[in-house]
Formats: C-alpha cells, sequence, structure tokens
C-alpha cells in the first residue's frame, strides 16, 4: 500500500476530474521487463539494505525516459511490502550503548598515538571489536541496522509476478488518491452483501439507502478520510483496504469528491469495470481488535444451542438498509439478538448511528449494543437515550451473559397478563 506522498494523478479542470497514474499493456509495455528486472533484484538481493535496493530499482526505471521519481518511489514501496526485512528490534540499540560504554575509557581517541594521548582509531576499534566478540565489519553492519534505509532483506515473495506488480501499482495509485477524499458515494446492486461486509470490515462510517426496488439498487454515503477525524492517516488506510474489497465484488461503482492541493473541487470515478484486479490484497475478517476479541470471547465459550454469525442479516425499512454487525442464532427455533458494536466516532456520526438503531430495533424483537470497556462520553449520551439493552464489552464476561441480558431487556418490557 502507498502512501499519500506517492501518489501521481492527472487533473482534468474541464471536467473537473482526477485520474490516478495508471499502466497499461498498449502505452507501458515496456515496463514489464523493467519489472522483471525490479523483481529479479529483490529475489537476488536478500542480504542487501534497502537503500541498496532501491538504487537498483533507480537504475532499472529512471532510463525508461518516462519514469517520474514518485513512480520510481511507488515501485520500490510496493516492492519493499513484498519482502520482510530485519528491523534489528532493539539489538542496535543496545549494541551502540555497549561500544560507546566500552568506548569511554579510551577516550580521547585520536587518528594517530602521541606523547599525550595513547589510544588511536585502530587500536580503540580492534578492543572494542575483542570485548564484544564481533568483528568491526559486523559492529558497523549492525551498528544502525535499525535504521529504515539500511535495515536489510530477510525474504521476499518469489511468486510476484511482473504483471501483478504493475497489478499492483494501479490499485495503489488510486488508493493513494483515495486518501484526499472528503465524501464517497457507493452504488452497489448484485452484490450488496458483500460490499456492506467490505465497508463494515474496514471500519467505514456509511448510510445506506434503497433507490431502486426492481431490480434492487443501492447508495451509500460515507464520510471520507479528508472530512473525518482532521485527516486521520488510519482512516485514511481504511479506505484503501475498502477499495481492495470493492475489487472483489461485482456490479458497484464508487464517486469520490477529492481535495486537491489548489483547493478546487474534483470528483474521481471508478467501477467494477475499470479493469483493476485486486486478487493480491485479501481482507481481514475483522475490521479490528475489539471486534476480533469478541468474536474469540464467543470461540472460547460458546453457548450450547447458539450461534455467532458475522453481518449475515440484511434489514430494510423503506429506503433505508441496515446490517447489524453480528447476529446471535438459537439453532432450535431461529430466534435471532442483533448485535451492534459501537466504536469511537465523530459526535456527528453517533447522533446518526443512534437514529439508525431506533429506526431498526423495532424490526427485529432482541437487540444488544456492545460499547467499548471505557465508553466516550458521547457514546454513553448516544446509546443510553435508546432504550436498548447494552454492555460495556469486556473479554471476562461470559458470551452467556451477553444472551441473559438482550433477552431480560425484551421480557421486563412485556405487559404482565
Amino acid at each position: 500500500m502507498l502512501r499519500s506522498e506517492h501518489a501521481i494523478v492527472r487533473m482534468n479542470y474541464s471536467r473537473g476530474e482526477v485520474h490516478p497514474d495508471r499502466l497499461n499493456r498498449r502505452t507501458h509495455a515496456h515496463y514489464l521487463q523493467a519489472a522483471r528486472q525490479c523483481l529479479r533484484s529483490y529475489a537476488n538481493g536478500v542480504g542487501e539494505t534497502r537503500e541498496s535496493l532501491h538504487r537498483h530499482v533507480e537504475t532499472v526505471l529512471r532510463p525508461l525516459g518516462d519514469c517520474p521519481p514518485r513512480r520510481i518511489a511507488s515501485f520500490c514501496k510496493l516492492l519493499d511490502d513484498a519482502g520482510s526485512f530485519d528491523t534489528a528490534a532493539g539489538r542496535s540499540v543496545r549494541l551502540r550503548q555497549r561500544v560507546f560504554e566500552i568506548a569511554a575509557d579510551l577516550h580521547p581517541i585520536v587518528s594517530q598515538k602521541d606523547g599525550l594521548f595513547d589510544h588511536d582509531v585502530d587500536a580503540s576499534r580492534q578492543r572494542v571489536a575483542a570485548e564484544l566478540g564481533m568483528s568491526w565489519g559486523d559492529i558497523e553492519d549492525a551498528f544502525f541496522a535499525d535504521v529504515l534505509e539500511l535495515q536489510r532483506l530477510k525474504a521476499f515473495d518469489a511468486s510476484l509476478t511482473p504483471d501483478r506488480l504493475l497489478a499492483r501499482y494501479n490499485v495503489a495509485q488510486t488508493q493513494a488518491t483515495l486518501y484526499r477524499a472528503t465524501r464517497v458515494e457507493l452504488s452497489a446492486r448484485s452484490d450488496l452483501k458483500r460490499v456492506v461486509r467490505g465497508i463494515k470490515l474496514s471500519g467505514l462510517m456509511h448510510r445506506i439507502e434503497q433507490v431502486h426496488a426492481d431490480p434492487p439498487a443501492y447508495r451509500i454515503r460515507l464520510d471520507g478520510p479528508a472530512a473525518v477525524l482532521r485527516g486521520s492517516t488510519r482512516y485514511g488506510v481504511r479506505f484503501a483496504k475498502l477499495l481492495a474489497f470493492l475489487l472483489l465484488c461485482h456490479d458497484w461503482q464508487m464517486r469520490a469528491s477529492i481535495r486537491t492541493n489548489d483547493g478546487r473541487p474534483m470528483r474521481m470515478v471508478i467501477s467494477d469495470r475499470d479493469g483493476l484486479n485486486g486478487e493480491h490484497e485479501q481482507p481481514d475478517e475483522m475490521d479490528s481488535q475489539w471486534e476480533a476479541e469478541f468474536a474469540k470471547c464467543w470461540v472460547k465459550d460458546p453457548v450450547d444451542g447458539w450461534e455467532l454469525r458475522r453481518e449475515s442479516q440484511l434489514l430494510s425499512i423503506g429506503q433505508h438498509v441496515f446490517t447489524p454487525d453480528f447476529v446471535l442464532r438459537r439453532r432450535q427455533d431461529g430466534q435471532t439478538i442483533q448485535v451492534e458494536l459501537v466504536g469511537f466516532w465523530t459526535p456527528e456520526y453517533l447522533k446518526e448511528k443512534a437514529a439508525t438503531l431506533t429506526k431498526f430495533s423495532a424490526s427485529a424483537s432482541h437487540w444488544l449494543i456492545v460499547v467499548p470497556k471505557s465508553p466516550s462520553s458521547e457514546q454513553q449520551q448516544a446509546m443510553g437515550r435508546l432504550g436498548l439493552p447494552l454492555i460495556a464489552f469486556d473479554k471476562r464476561r461470559r458470551p452467556q451473559q451477553w444472551i441473559e441480558t438482550a433477552i431480560a431487556a425484551q421480557d421486563s418490557e412485556r405487559p404482565e397478563p
């Protein structure tokens, strides 16, 4: 995945459109051979530093003539992502401390001994190397191995082909453009359930409405990374993750409002017909550690006769559509409990979430709202007014208590005979 500084876009001011940089077989056929050479450099470069590998890539791409520096940097980043590097995880810090501790007793260290100073550079290095049991060359290699550019390649994905590398580049440039989106609108038809799943797995704030009944068509509005949470980088990465998921779906279109450097309103339109290939990036099963922990609690202590399903039910009222995060279902009679996890969102989104839950709470008999262990004041206020059973998530709470809380709340609302 690229960062925003890697993004290359073409501006069509007359149409108000931005187009991410893409390589195609007709215009950029010469990039296939260049990609093959870059892959070979990484496959044969185990033990080399990032800095050295990036020089190899630059040597291959710069002579092409149509490869700007950002494109070179993008290929370096994608190739790095296909490998694993030795980050030295604290070893270099400890080594530097020991070298300086030993060398402190030898100061001042001079280029050559004279009558006043007895410790020259060569003798001091030999002394340090002897005490550490390493050659000076090994010490130099490891001294700054935790610096990003000096990290050494440990392994590389040998299955990556030139075609797949170029496909990853096209997807990654589109993802990087989305970092500047202020508003996004998705149209979905036949694959709505998978699209909604991708949105929720990506942890994005969204609103769904039905715009056509036969055949069914839906419009999904999302707040863009450049509009929420003060342009959070983490939220931008979630949007990039969404695109990777969409590329595995069918019959969708995305219209994104893009904030350009000069402040002009522009748009980007992409769809399942654009030829982008998402085969390389499968989404994680859970969009957050919290949701993963929630599901893990169930796996560790499931309730006999019940099952937990991930986003298995699509609720609709008129034009509005909603998919709870989880559904608890009793096998014997099919009784269900809709489970919604409410995370740390903006106050505006929490208000809309509360309104949505109020609207849909009547469409299913049992609900359970789950908030973080230490909910914010906005969460407490917004969710507390719903009148739905609510728990603060705690890994020590048994899933049996989830079910009891939801059912007891409904039973308490029934009028006595």
